[in-house]
């Protein structure tokens, strides 16, 4: 190439030289700075989101991505990628659409709960990236705000480090806006510089929980629970993280030996606690538990068994209350569990990573609660209602008579049982449920189950490949004359329904219930409806007509599922929901359309 360019000197006068050099510097300049950096700002390193969901490893959140904008992105195309830290490869480009204001970028993504990931953005125009921006790692997961007095700072004997193998156990210095590893002393606003019991929590927690785990941590030592009231220099920072949070799993509160000094009544704590935690979640705007631990003790300090009651009969009082649950009783930690007289401190190393495992105990049970005494029954069931050849089918204008069967068409049913309450929801792959299919099927399947017909659903997949069975209905059910393959078909249709929910009701049992959603980040369905430059809406018109503007409508972006297992793990069924015209098969032929394709797949 540079032979090339010399020869084409050689031709050419000086000032043509001149004028072609700075051309290829130009285009060597261009090439250079063609990928510039993009600053983000948010999420930070090491941040961590909480999860909507409580199962292991899984949930997500809707994760805000926040950055400056580089200069002309204004119609730039904007896209991002998360993928597991240090691993991106399989990591697909997904559309971002930022909001944009004062040369800064946001927008929302959600982002699934499980690891440590690294997040891309980048702007383009067509083919050509011309800035991108990295942060790593952030993740999703579980979040707890601490608050309280000196058992929940840094005031024990032995300094810990996390553990975790990934070390998704983080913790947010408020004060300087910043995210780490949360090894010890914690970043507490009272200065205190010894161990903590939070390490030890945190790695139990992201093994049991398979998510990264962060701790907030806003508490003072040797503060009573007055000083936590309206007004005091306190609860300010404890509204002020819970804001900076915006979701967190609950507040872990260790407090109380100030209180037994202090001579607080029971019912002076209990008005305290109620007035500290009411005030929080209104500023909040939402209403996490909290998780109250008994902490009264301070053996080197004091012996006050009466007051130390006062304190506990207190929280024992609070745990009834709507918001507030019990936590761990470290009172309880005693002998080798305590630091040593000369030390003042609470915990010895033993003790901070026992008091670690009653935390665990307790946010466990708010976590993964034991099923309840009598727990929810669920059946499901399934019947075929396919019709014979030559009935009519349903889905157009005119009449069609179908030529043969491309898969079955069925009536699936699921009965939920609780106690002596149940419901039923049957859903058929028909075109519509006529108002006579509904009461004929909510009456016979009300009698063989005891289900009442109020709480029967019945619905339709509106399959444009199924029958068109309104006219063979009203005939049945009138007792008119009709062809007797037609009667028999009717009967069929009727029963099969009334069928599938008299078997779920009959093999229903205790389940486990999982309910999450599947979004589509590049769309696979469309509005086919369109607003054009007269102001009227069309159907069918593409995006490349020169009368259209833009769609008339959304897409539902979301599959919603719940899962059915039985006891032992082994899925019962799936029920799905997403809003789509079902006429993607089409033919003379009966067929369920794409529910059957996604009932084979799953």
């Amino acid at each position: 190439m540079m032979l090339e360019m010399v020869s084409l000197v050689r031709r050419y006068s000086v000032s043509v030289v001149v004028l072609f050099v700075a051309a290829l510097l130009a285009v060597v300049t261009a090439g250079a700075a063609e990928i510039a950096a993009l600053k983000i700002t948010h999420p930070l390193p090491h941040q961590v989101f909480q999860r909507i969901g409580i199962a292991p490893g899984k949930g997500y959140a809707p994760v805000v991505i926040r950055g400056d904008m580089p200069t002309e992105a204004e119609n730039a195309t904007w896209e991002y990628r998360v993928s597991v830290k240090g691993d991106e490869r399989g990591a697909d480009w997904a559309l971002l659409t930022p909001k944009i204001r004062e040369r800064q970028f946001e927008a929302t993504a959600r982002i699934p709960a499980g690891n440590w990931y690294r997040l891309d953005v980048r702007s383009r125009m067509g083919d050509v990236v011309f800035s991108m921006g990295t942060v790593e790692p952030f993740g999703v997961g579980e979040v707890f705000l601490v608050a309280g007095q000196s058992y929940a700072t840094n005031c024990n004997d032995e300094r810990l480090n996390v553990a975790d193998p990934e070390q998704r156990v983080v913790a947010f210095d408020v004060a300087k806006g910043t995210w780490a590893v949360a090894n010890d002393p914690q970043p507490v606003p009272d200065g205190s510089d010894g161990g903590s019991i939070w390490p030890p929590l945190g790695d139990a927690l992201a093994k049991e929980l398979g998510v990264p785990i962060a701790f907030v941590n806003v508490a003072w030592g040797a503060t009573a629970s007055q000083q936590w009231m309206p007004g005091g220099t306190l609860h300010p920072r404890l509204v002020q993280a819970g804001q900076v949070l915006g979701r967190f799993r609950a507040v872990l509160w260790q407090q109380g030996e100030s209180d037994v000094l202090a001579a607080t009544t029971t019912e002076t704590y209990v008005a305290n606690l109620r007035t500290i935690q009411s005030t929080a979640t209104q500023a909040w705007g939402f209403e996490p538990p909290w998780l109250l631990a008994k902490s009264t003790l301070h053996p080197t300090v004091y012996k006050e068994p009466e007051g130390e009651g006062r304190i506990r009969v207190a929280i024992d009082a609070l745990a009834k209350l709507k918001g507030f649950r019990l936590g761990p009783d470290t009172d309880t930690l005693k002998d080798e569990n305590r630091g040593g007289p000369t030390t003042r401190r609470h915990f010895s190393g033993i003790g901070q990573r026992h008091a670690a495992q009653m935390w665990l105990a307790s946010i466990r049970k708010e976590l993964l609660p034991e099923p309840p005494a009598s727990p929810l029954r669920v059946g499901v069931a399934e019947a075929d209602i396919t019709p014979p050849v030559g009935f009519p089918m349903a889905g157009y204008y005119h009449e069609r008579l179908a030529e043969g069967e491309i898969d079955p068409l069925k009536a699936k049913a699921i009965v939920f049982r609780d106690g002596e309450i149940a419901g039923a929801m049957v859903v058929c792959d028909l075109i519509g449920i006529a108002t006579d299919l509904k009461n004929e099927v909510r009456r016979r399947a009300s009698a063989k189950t005891g289900i009442p017909t109020s709480n029967i659903s019945i619905a339709a997949t509106h399959s444009h490949t199924a029958p068109d069975y309104m006219k063979e209905l009203y005939l049945k059910l009138g007792n008119e004359t009709q062809e007797p393959l037609r009667a028999a078909y009717i009967e069929k249709l009727i029963s099969g329904p009334v069928d599938a929910i008299v078997q779920a009701h009959a093999t229903a049992r205790p389940v486990i219930l999982e309910s999450g959603s599947a979004t589509q980040l590049v769309p696979v369905s469309f509005n086919r409806r369109a607003v054009t430059r007269d102001g009227s809406v069309k159907t069918w018109m593409g995006a490349d007509h020169p009368d259209f503007i833009r769609t008339a409508g959304p897409i539902d972006s979301q599959v919603g599922l719940l899962s059915i297992r039985d006891g032992s793990g082994v899925p019962l069924g799936i029920l799905s929901n997403f809003a789509l015209h079902l006429d993607t098969v089409g033919g003379m032929k009966w067929n369920a359309d794409y529910p059957f394709f996604i009932e084979r797949s799953l």
